[in-house]
């Protein structure tokens, strides 16, 4: 795995991260580090985790440079954290154990001393996963400076503020993306793959400048040969880009577009590629407005012949598709023909795809609702009683509590008994001894009509 196998070591092999360094350096060198307990934050994967690693072994290095003040990666202090068999430097995952017991066991080794330090190191990882009450326990002792505490987190507005104003806090920005770039390279050389820059710089854009998926993406590839433009685009699917971009473009000529449609439609669903046309259209006026966005240089310069061709018109475009709900095939490409004839202005406005009509359920309802009216007009023929059986019809407490809450409309209707229920539910519904009074109320009109609706 090379995001484990090239994970930085010393402060120098960090990326983008240079006036931080500089910060925890000058804490190294006055002999300050212990003095204070430290906040990272930052997004995911630019490496908060690694850079809280390196402070606790530069703490701890029984062979530290005095001049670069980088660890030296071979004592035992620094082995020891390595190979996690530290008994000073303790590192938690908090999203996995945030409880009260989790941090109660951390803070009950405080008074043992430690050999080679002054106090213990306590990492946690994704901190803002502790609950309220562990933070409160490690509150105290950060507090008295029993120990050193290390939080890394992406949320560190879910920090406590008592717990944040007793830490020093760093904010671990994203590396650009020339310097990730850079590292990438390094690593492929390092490898033995041959690569281009350009597909490199494409892996890290499609990222999003996330550096540890671009190694992790970039390890994938190279299993399949050299990293260049073409493998990257077949991996990471980056062609549909331009496809969907060459469909908008040529929407009012659909001859031009629907093999390109068919493709895509073979290695996607009807609602994801209505979601990649919504969102090239979407681009399309971003680029035209001259705004942001992360497309390559043949794709930026398509989007803008979009916009140039449609306008505004391409967020009327964007809206239509994205409002589609699970469209299938058919419905896609029907309402792609309808937005070129709109387009072309043969028609004056899109017609309804989805007709409107009221709703199933007040449907439904209504003719239940019906029924009902005519089964009351019906004369009730009266039934002979065996003596030795009971009443089938007899309430029960139950039903009496149930006719009670049912509405006056429904309440002049005969009700069943619990055993007629019973023998109309499905087999997993048998079980109404658990239900509440609303749901057996409920129940009891569901197979009320079930029954008075039977043939």
């Amino acid at each position: 795995m090379w995001d484990t196998k090239y994970r930085p070591l010393r402060f120098c092999d960090t990326v983008g991260q240079d006036t931080l360094v500089a910060v925890l350096k000058s804490r190294i060198r006055a002999r300050t580090a212990f003095d204070r307990s430290y906040l990272f934050f930052g997004g995911s994967g630019t490496g908060k985790t690694t850079l809280a690693r390196i402070l606790a072994r530069a703490m701890l290095c029984e062979q530290l440079d005095t001049t670069s003040l980088e660890p030296c990666n071979v004592c035992d202090a620094c082995q020891s954290i390595l190979t996690e068999t530290s008994q000073v430097y303790v590192e938690r995952d908090a999203a996995s154990q945030s409880t009260v017991d989790s941090m109660r066991s951390l803070i009950e080794d405080l008074p043992f001393s430690v050999f080679g330090a002054p106090k213990r190191i306590y990492c946690l990882d994704e901190a803002h996963r502790l609950s309220s009450a562990a933070q409160d326990i490690i509150l105290k002792p950060i507090e008295e400076k029993r120990l050193t505490a290390i939080l890394c987190t992406t949320e560190p507005e879910n920090i406590k503020g008592t717990i944040r104003s007793r830490c020093e806090e760093y904010g671990v920005r994203p590396a650009t993306s020339e310097q990730i770039v850079d590292r990438l390279c390094w690593i492929l050389q390092q490898e033995g793959v041959s690569y281009d820059r350009n597909a490199v710089m494409l892996v890290v854009d499609r990222c999003g400048y996330h550096i540890r998926t671009a190694i992790t993406r970039l390890e994938t590839i190279s299993l399949s040969g050299a990293i260049t433009v073409d493998s990257v685009s077949d991996s990471l699917d980056l062609g549909s880009t331009s496809k969907y971009l060459q469909i908008v473009k040529f929407i009012k000529t659909p001859s031009e577009y629907l093999k390109v449609l068919e493709d895509l439609l073979c290695k996607h669903t009807a609602e994801e590629v209505a979601g990649g046309l919504s969102d090239a259209a979407l681009v399309a006026f971003r680029v035209g407005k001259g705004f942001n966005h992360k497309l390559s240089a043949a794709e930026t310069m398509l989007a803008k012949e979009v916009y140039d061709q449609h306008g505004v018109l391409c967020l009327q475009i964007s809206q239509t598709l994205v409002t589609l709900r699970r469209p299938s095939r058919s419905l896609l490409e029907i309402t792609l023909l309808l937005l070129g004839e709109r387009l072309s202005g043969t028609l004056s406005e899109l017609p309804a795809l989805v007709p409107s009509v009221p709703s199933t359920a007040v449907a439904v309802s209504s003719d239940l609702a019906s029924k009902k009216e005519a089964d009351l007009k019906k004369p009730e023929v009266p039934k002979k009683q065996d003596p030795d059986k009971p009443d089938p019809f007899q309430l029960t407490e139950l039903d009496k509590h149930v006719l009670s809450n049912l509405k006056p409309a429904t309440s002049k209707i005969k009700l069943m008994t619990r055993e007629q229920l019973s023998f109309n539910k499905s087999e997993e519904d048998r079980d109404l001894d658990i239900l509440t009074p609303d749901q057996w109320r409920i129940e009891f009109e569901r197979s009320f009509l079930r029954y008075v609706n039977k043939p």
